[in-house]
C-alpha cells in the first residue's frame, strides 16, 4: 500500500479555530446590555487542553500575568473519532480522478465515514462574558455549519465538512468563598 497524507485533520482543526477567531465582548458601562461601550475585547482562541491552562489558572494566579494570560479566552481539543455507519459507501468502490495538468488518472480508495468530535471551551471571570460569547456562537448552527477543506490538494478536490454542535456542558467553578 503507497503511503499518503492529506492532513484533512489539521485542515478540519485550522479550520474550526479560524471559524471562533473574531469573538469580541462588548464591556458595557452602567447597564451590560445598553450601557455605553468602555472595553472592546477580542476573545483570544488556542489549541489547548482545557485541564492544561484551567490547571495552570488554578495552580498560580500570579504566573498567568507573566505569561499574558488573559480572560475572557477559548480553548479547543480533539476529543476522540467515531465511526460514522449512516455515511457508509461500498468499501469496494474506488474514486478515479484526472489529473488534467499531468493527464494521469489516480485512483483512491472510497473515504471512510469517520466523525472527529472537538471540544469547545469558553472560559471567563464573570458570567456576563460566557453569556456574550454563547451568543454569538449559538445563533451560527442551526444545528451545523459548513466548511470546505481540499481533501486531495494535488487534484483540487473540494470537501464539504460538517461541524455540529451537538451539546454544551456548563460548568461554574469559583474560587474562595461565595461571599
Amino acid at each position: 500500500m503507497a503511503s499518503f497524507y492529506y492532513g484533512l485533520t489539521k485542515q478540519v482543526i485550522g479550520q474550526f479555530g479560524a471559524f471562533f477567531s473574531d469573538l469580541h465582548i462588548i464591556r458595557r458601562l452602567c447597564d451590560s446590555v445598553r450601557g455605553r461601550i468602555g472595553q472592546d475585547i477580542k476573545v483570544p482562541i488556542s489549541y489547548a487542553p482545557k485541564e492544561k491552562w484551567w490547571q495552570a489558572f488554578n495552580s498560580d494566579p500570579a504566573r498567568l500575568k507573566q505569561v499574558a494570560v488573559t480572560l475572557p479566552r477559548m480553548s479547543f481539543e480533539i476529543l476522540g473519532y467515531s465511526y460514522d455507519n449512516t455515511r457508509k459507501t461500498t468499501r469496494s468502490a474506488d474514486i478515479k480522478c484526472l489529473d488534467t495538468e499531468t493527464n494521469t488518472v489516480h485512483t483512491m480508495s472510497t473515504p471512510a465515514p469517520w466523525n472527529l468530535e472537538i471540544g469547545l471551551y469558553l472560559v471567563a471571570n464573570n458570567q456576563e462574558d460566557i453569556f456574550q460569547m454563547l451568543e454569538q456562537i449559538l445563533p451560527l448552527f442551526n444545528p451545523d455549519r459548513t466548511i470546505k477543506i481540499k481533501a486531495v490538494p494535488a487534484l483540487n478536490i473540494v470537501e464539504n465538512v460538517p461541524i455540529s454542535l451537538t451539546s454544551i456542558a456548563v460548568e461554574d467553578s469559583y474560587d474562595g468563598d461565595y461571599t
